[in-house]
């Protein structure tokens, strides 16, 4: 698999590191996403991430991927626009929050991505409310997996959970997650397999990558 990008962590647990992506471990999340959640060529998708941040790499790839247009925002057709067409958009689950304390979910919205922060339910109680026929999406992962290891797809007919943190979901394609078995309270590690990235720093590499 060949570089395709570097990338950089957010540093959540230190200093942040530059992330090289191969085309391989990219293109396998943006064909997850865009099979999985049924993107095509009627479909306009909201651009408004940072190139600087991994999730630019499904939101706006993705989508083209499967033939959608891509609607970046601030344009009139964009969320919150006065003639909404948009059908997939991907954001944090605070910056979600925050717009919707201003306006409505477009009724146009076939598919939300929530990512880079825990999925709070009552948010998704509060979309479903406004959106019922609305694909509600939790992506759980890391730069080093571009953006998502697994996810959690509620579909219309799928309960809202009811802890007050969604579950980060089931292991998308082409990836695996392992556990080992803790006590009560103790603190593990999530192992991610499949198609990921490597660390430009080789003693972070060694550490981290088995």
């Amino acid at each position: 698999s060949t570089p395709l990008v570097v990338l950089f962590t957010s540093g959540s647990t230190g200093t942040p590191k530059a992330v090289e992506l191969g085309h391989r471990a990219v293109l396998g999340n943006l064909v997850y996403m865009a099979k999985a959640y049924n993107y095509g060529p009627n479909d306009h998708a909201l651009v408004q991430t940072s190139l600087g941040w991994v999730a630019h790499l499904p939101e706006v790839w993705a989508p083209l991927l499967a033939g959608a247009t891509l609607v970046p925002r601030g344009s009139s057709a964009s969320l919150g626009g006065p003639d909404p067409e948009v059908t997939l958009a991907m954001f944090t689950p605070s910056m979600f929050r925050a717009l919707l304390a201003g306006d409505r979910v477009p009724w146009s919205l076939r598919v939300l991505v929530l990512t880079g922060e825990p999925m709070p339910t009552d948010l998704v109680r509060k979309v479903r409310a406004q959106a019922p026929q609305l694909w509600v999406v939790n992506h759980y992962g890391q730069t080093e997996a571009v953006d998502t290891s697994t996810a959690l797809v509620l579909r219309p007919e799928n309960p809202v959970p009811t802890a007050a943190v969604a579950p980060i979901g089931e292991p998308i394609w082409w990836r695996a997650c392992l556990v080992e078995s803790l006590a009560a309270g103790g603190e593990g590690e999530l192992l991610v397999a499949g198609p990921v990235g490597r660390y430009l720093d080789a003693e972070s590499d060694r550490r981290t990558f088995v």
